[in-house]
């Protein structure tokens, strides 16, 4: 739906780009008239300036300035009731009384038939072109996921400040956010105060203040628990920064990191560009990692909760899937490696862990052939940076699993259910009394035994 020039001119390259898709999917437009600044007529003229812009136009014909709403909301429910599309997308601006008659007849049209609607602000559709990328099933559950954003802080003010300040500078389309800041006991009261009075203009916010120390591992395993199967979360460090973009590649790793850590030698340098270089794929192919990481990761609510059972199962007792990444040399988020409790750097060491965060939106350009890849194309690459076969990660899993757990690994279905990995195997049991810091877990060892017959060590 287009009401006046404007806002043909911003989403004219959307409509016209999504005419072209090959599959049975046609593009309708919607105009409110030359009396609110652009007719049909104009609008098929400026469409031949766009090459095959092969869409239907529909003008409603208001031509006065007055009683808006209801005139605009009888007309596009008229035409919504004559074609019954999939998706409806529109500007969101609550000041135009036009688009609060477009919504109005998107919520009558909807009570009767399946419709989404995609409402993004004017000043984002520049932003919005990898949208023409998506299978209709994709726009169709556009409004589906619901995406919380959890931050872990504790007694740095002036980083969670800088982070709070990259996550309100960012884009969200419109989309409310669920902003959640979780804080450690011993955070100082500038930390407090900051987190209390922080403004967030994009959804809800809410504050949690542990009475117990929890420690970074506590606290990111506890910040977030779905209780729906659509809802993910993003967890975020505070000393990370993020891109104004990072909403866009929600779904995906945002931290395109230049360290391999899991070899049990030590960290080591991790181009993927390079490992991809005599493969198949693009050098600059986005790619599936077994790594997950709390610098800018967004995590799926099944898996999420069979990871929770499996640690509550393991600490309860007192023993001690896959995400896509950026690959452009340009990152979604960076850490700034200041000093807490797992950080100590400094120097040329710290600039190792400092990325190039994308300022302007040149996501497409830097995708192959400039288009979002299917998931089935992308490489895969294991926790030691060597790009393998997805039925080479499950074939290790289920040796690994053989050795310890008593359990056979479930061949069936997903079932995100832990408990075929926490049966007991005797001789991968530490005692409760016996000292774990002496020497490595059966586990460990057995890890570091798969490496090397798998030439990673």
């Amino acid at each position: 739906v287009i009401d006046g020039d404007q806002q043909a001119n911003s989403l004219q390259p959307i409509y016209c780009k999504l005419s072209k898709r090959a599959e049975n999917v046609y593009t309708h437009i919607i105009v409110t008239g030359k009396g609110r600044g652009i007719s049909g007529a104009k609008l098929i003229r400026l469409n031949t300036l766009f090459p095959n812009c092969d869409v239907s136009v529909y003008d409603l014909g208001i031509s006065v300035n007055e009683n808006i709403l209801p005139l605009v909301f009888q007309g596009v429910s008229r035409v919504l009731d004559q074609l019954r599309p999939d998706v409806l997308i529109y500007i969101k601006d609550p000041e135009n009384e036009a688009m609060r008659g477009v919504n109005a007849a998107f919520v009558a049209a909807s009570r009767t038939n399946s419709i989404t609607k995609i409402a993004v602000p004017i000043e984002h559709t520049k932003h919005l072109m990898w949208i023409t990328d998506l299978s209709i099933e994709a726009l169709k559950s556009w409004n589906t996921p619901n995406i919380q954003i959890q931050v872990i802080t504790q007694n740095r003010p002036k980083s969670l400040e800088r982070l709070m300040q990259s996550l309100n500078s960012s884009i969200y389309f419109g989309d409310d956010v669920y902003l959640t800041i979780n804080v450690d006991r011993k955070a100082d009261p500038v930390t407090i105060k900051f987190c209390q009075t922080f403004k967030w203009p994009f959804g809800y916010k809410s504050v949690r203040h542990r009475i117990v120390q929890g420690g970074l591992i506590a606290a990111v395993v506890e910040s977030y628990y779905p209780t729906t199967n659509d809802e993910y979360a993003v967890m975020l460090e505070d000393d990370i920064e993020i891109s104004p973009f990072f909403y866009i590649m929600f779904g995906v790793s945002l931290y395109d990191t230049k360290l391999n850590e899991n070899h049990a030698t030590g960290r080591r340098p991790f181009n993927p560009a390079q490992v991809l270089k005599d493969t198949k794929y693009p050098d600059q192919s986005p790619y599936l990692s077994q790594n997950p990481c709390s610098w800018g990761a967004l995590f799926f609510p099944e898996i999420w909760r069979e990871f929770h059972t499996y640690q509550n199962a393991r600490l309860g007792s007192h023993k001690r899937n896959k995400i896509v990444v950026p690959n452009n040399s340009i990152s979604f988020s960076t850490n700034h490696a200041e000093k807490g409790v797992h950080f100590r750097l400094s120097g040329e060491k710290k600039r190792l862990w400092l990325l190039p965060l994308m300022k302007e939106d040149i996501l497409l350009e830097g995708l192959p052939d400039g288009h979002l890849p299917s998931y089935n194309d992308l490489p895969v690459m294991d926790l030691f940076g060597r790009v393998v076969s997805t039925e080479e990660i499950i074939r290790r899993g289920r040796k690994f699993h053989l050795k310890i757990s008593k359990c056979p690994p479930n061949d069936g279905e997903l079932t995100y259910d832990p408990q075929d990995i926490l049966c007991e195997n005797q001789d991968s049991i530490i005692e409760k009394n016996e000292p774990i810091t002496e020497k490595k877990s059966s586990a460990e060892e057995l890890i570091i035994k798969e490496n090397a017959e798998n030439n990673l060590i």
